[in-house]
């Protein structure tokens, strides 16, 4: 990007600007003196208490408060830095919309400038915390501000300090990660008057290289190029020696328009492009380092898809014509599917051939701003309607995506991605309640299962490359009949079979010895295979670095691992995924030392939780995500799984914002009812009753997922309950289909919902002897009910929904027998 660029960016709203002490320089307090430097306010502090002198603030400080008052420290303080007026150069620059502000000065130069254009820009110090705090005119003052000091804050937030302190205490601040993602998700980042007596470059930016090209520091016009290398900061941007007032004239005068004559810079999409190809075709080892580790080739990969190839380096999936229709002809495309079955794959094919058709291809990033994110989409449909945007794990972008949708003219497609539950659990609301996409527009397929034709490709695919090992000698209907019926017409399912070939096993449990003997190590493999676990594409560097609080991310010792490289890979935008969805789930739930991973987890948990924000970050996703009982079970070793669930959960309820948080509660008795035992069952109803009340302290939390628990748990204390004690017995079970009636009245009913009425014949079955008639009608007409609510709720679902056959099952089955039941009582 060059210079005019990012001025044009700057004055569209898209730019971040971070103030040093040199922003300041040359202008006047309200003594009529010029505003110090670290240096010089030492040098002062020193001198009004008749003090050594010494250039170490936090030195000064100290011998000054030895003499004089903290009050006297404090006017002083006020005096030196609230300035009388402002520069026209200051005025224009704050002026700008900035998308944020921050600064490492204690004066007030940037709000009184922009005062003047009658602009409000409001300051907050470290001891305010990001939450309700973060809007766009927010000036982040890292040091402390001057208008707001008092004595507690002098002891505290406002830093009179060395420069490593500073440092470190931004860095473990929450400021420091809105900081990290305004980094990640604005278009430009201005330094001004940047020092290394603020803060060090490397520390803010995270030693992320790929800002650089972003990144621009202005500094004074007599700047040389020795002093220019020995701010060590051209490796961080461009260094524009001209001046504050040349920068003001020119973010004044240039057209923030120049943006749409010029390439387009797009920060929160990563473009997808036909680039690399190759005429070689592959061998065993790429094939081995596809199935076996997820290990894409993008060169044999795009070879395939340009020349139309038959299967030689992936497997065209029958289905992928129908979806290149569909996308053709509507203007929404979903796929969904369970772990590892292909979606990923399946999708870059679909948008390498529409690119192959004239499309751009545009892929989310995880990390990202809603409003810059919508106004960069705006921009690349101006440019280019033919556009495809692919976004991973939709149902946790909905905001972005009804923007987009609002944006887009004909012939912009979104290609959508998803989890089957997820999609499941939200389709309605997306498509009827909150109409995000049209329904006449959107097509969803479940790619989950494979045709008849993809089990051919399949059986004959791993033939060729000599990947059936100890199938290898069935005739070929046997090998399909595998596929067919073993593998359950799953993807993943054929690849768990090679990953856990002998082979793969010995080198697998080598790795785990090297794993557990780093701390360090231990949780950066974790962390990145956790989050490919909850569908995480592209973690970054900072992003690993927050679960992990490890900064010794990027050291040649851990990228020099063996079990590193052998797990994990980076691709050439700086992202680290793990070589395999299906390696990675099998590397947790074959994992030696459950203790140690079940720590492990909490302590990334805890890390993630520390940094969240607010409630709809990406932090908050990811860690919601993670302590989700449906994917921490999937992370725990299967052996002694349940109680390693209630030790999770166990663990994370020592943050005390979980505590007050009402899906917490209901993960862990979920947990608990994952183990049922009248104890564990009575520790379950009280964690779910305590949820049920700290949700009326949420606004429109939903607690349909909490009574359908209740249901549950009551069902099972039904069934779990003495033949002697019949009578509670049935009180249970009245309670838990009084919660399921709850349930199937509500707006949100899902077949998922269903799972307690699985438990029902035969809890009826065991106590129908003992149960009186009365009792038996009550069951009866309350299951009836339940029945009738079912069609109406659930006219259409899908064929193979075990909770939704299980149910009828069990309605059907008490229906009949009660009839029966009382038919034998008649004419006895």
């Amino acid at each position: 990007m060059d210079y005019e660029q990012a001025l044009a960016y700057a004055k569209s709203g898209k730019a971040i600007l971070f103030l040093g002490s040199g922003f300041s320089y040359g202008l006047e307090s309200i003594l009529g003196e010029k505003i110090p430097t670290a240096s010089g306010l030492a040098k002062r502090l020193c001198e009004e208490s008749k003090s050594t002198l010494t250039e170490n603030l936090k030195k000064a400080s100290s011998r000054y408060l030895e003499k004089k008052s903290t009050e006297d420290l404090i006017n002083l303080l006020q005096q030196l830095f609230t300035v009388r007026n402002s520069s026209k150069a200051h005025e224009e620059i704050a002026n700008i919309d900035w998308l944020r502000v921050y600064t490492t000065n204690y004066d007030n130069v940037f709000e009184t400038s922009a005062e003047v254009n009658k602009k409000i820009f409001y300051p907050v110090d470290m001891e305010k915390q990001p939450r309700g705090n973060i809007q766009k005119q927010t000036v982040i003052h890292i040091n402390g501000y001057i208008n707001s000091l008092t004595e507690s804050k002098l002891n505290d937030t406002f830093k009179l300090t060395d420069r490593s302190y500073l440092t470190i205490s931004f860095r473990d601040s929450n400021w420091s990660e809105v900081f990290n993602r305004d980094v990640q998700t604005a278009s430009v980042i201005f330094f001004i008057g940047y020092s290394l007596y603020d803060i060090e470059i490397q520390e803010i930016l995270h030693k992320d290289k790929s800002n650089k090209n972003k990144t621009f520091f202005i500094d004074r016009t007599d700047l040389t190029s020795e002093e220019i290398e020995d701010l060590d900061i051209s490796t961080f941007g461009k260094v524009c020696p001209i001046g504050i007032e040349k920068f003001a004239n020119d973010l004044k005068s240039v057209d923030p328009n120049a943006i749409s004559n010029q390439p387009l810079f797009i920060n929160n999409f990563n473009e997808l492009e036909v680039n690399d190809h190759t005429t070689r075709l592959p061998e065993y080892g790429d094939i081995k380092e596809l199935l076996s580790y997820g290990k894409i080739n993008n060169e044999l990969f795009t070879n395939e898809i340009l020349n139309n190839s038959k299967n030689d380096y992936i497997i065209k999936r029958e289905i992928e014509d129908l979806c290149i229709r569909n996308i053709t002809n509507k203007n929404n495309l979903i796929l969904y599917s369970s772990l590892a079955n292909g979606k990923t794959i399946l999708a870059k094919s679909i948008c390498l051939k529409m690119i192959n058709q004239g499309f751009k291809a545009y892929v989310l990033k995880d990390i990202y701003d809603v409003n810059l994110a919508s106004l960069e989409a705006e921009q690349i449909i101006k440019n280019n309607p033919n556009t495809i945007f692919l976004i991973e794990n939709y149902t946790k972008h909905l905001d972005l995506i009804k923007l987009i949708n609002f944006s887009r003219v004909n012939n912009t497609k979104l290609l959508l991605l998803s989890r089957t539950t997820e999609h499941e659990r939200n389709i309605n609301d997306i498509l009827m309640e909150n109409k995000i996409l049209e329904t006449h527009e959107t097509i969803e397929e479940c790619i989950d299962k494979l045709t008849k034709i993809d089990i051919d490709n399949f059986s004959y695919y791993l033939e060729r490359y000599g990947l059936w090992q100890e199938l290898a000698g069935y005739k070929q209907h046997q090998k399909k009949n595998y596929i067919f019926n073993d593998a359950r017409k799953e993807i993943s399912s054929i690849l768990l079979g090679i990953i856990k070939s002998e082979q793969v096993q010995d080198k697998i449990n080598k790795l785990y010895l090297e794993v557990q003997s780093s701390d360090t190590l231990l949780k950066i493999i974790v962390s990145i295979l956790c989050l490919n676990i909850v569908n995480i594409q592209n973690p970054s560097n900072y992003l690993i670095t927050a679960l992990t609080g490890e900064n010794s991310f990027s050291s040649l010792q851990l990228r020099s691992s063996s079990a590193f490289n052998h797990l994990i890979y980076k691709d050439n935008d700086g992202y680290y995924f793990p070589k395999s969805s299906i390696f990675a789930n099998n590397f947790f739930q074959n994992f030696p030392d459950q203790k140690l991973l079940v720590q492990t987890l909490i302590t990334i948990c805890k890390n993630i939780r520390s940094k969240v924000v607010h409630n709809r970050d990406i932090y908050m996703q990811i860690y919601r995500d993670l302590a989700s009982y449906k994917n921490a079970s999937l992370i725990m070793p299967e052996s002694n799984q349940r109680a390693s669930l209630i030790e999770f959960y166990e663990g994370l309820r020592e943050i005390k914002e979980e505590r007050d948080y009402p899906h917490f509660w209901l993960q862990y008795a979920i947990a608990i009812i994952s183990i049922p035992s009248q104890k564990n069952l009575d520790d379950a109803l009280s964690h779910l009753k305590t949820a049920l009340s700290i949700s009326k302290n949420w606004n429109n939390y939903w607690v349909d997922d909490i009574y359908t628990q209740l249901a549950r748990c009551y069902i099972e204390k039904s069934y779990f309950s003495e033949k002697e004690s019949h009578k509670l017995a049935f009180n249970h079970f009245s309670s838990s289909i009084a919660y399921m009636i709850r349930v199937l009245n509500g707006s949100r009913v899902r077949t998922e919902s269903l799972r307690p009425l699985g438990r029902y014949f035969n809890t009826y079955e065991k106590f129908k002897e003992i149960f009186s008639i009365e009792q038996i009608n009550h069951i009866e007409s309350k299951c009836e009910i339940i029945s009738q609510l079912i069609s109406r709720k659930l006219p259409n679902p899908k064929n193979e929904d075990q909770y939704f056959l299980r149910a009828i099952s069990n309605m059907n089955k008490i229906s009949t027998d009660i009839k029966l039941y009382k038919h034998v009582k008649i004419n006895k």
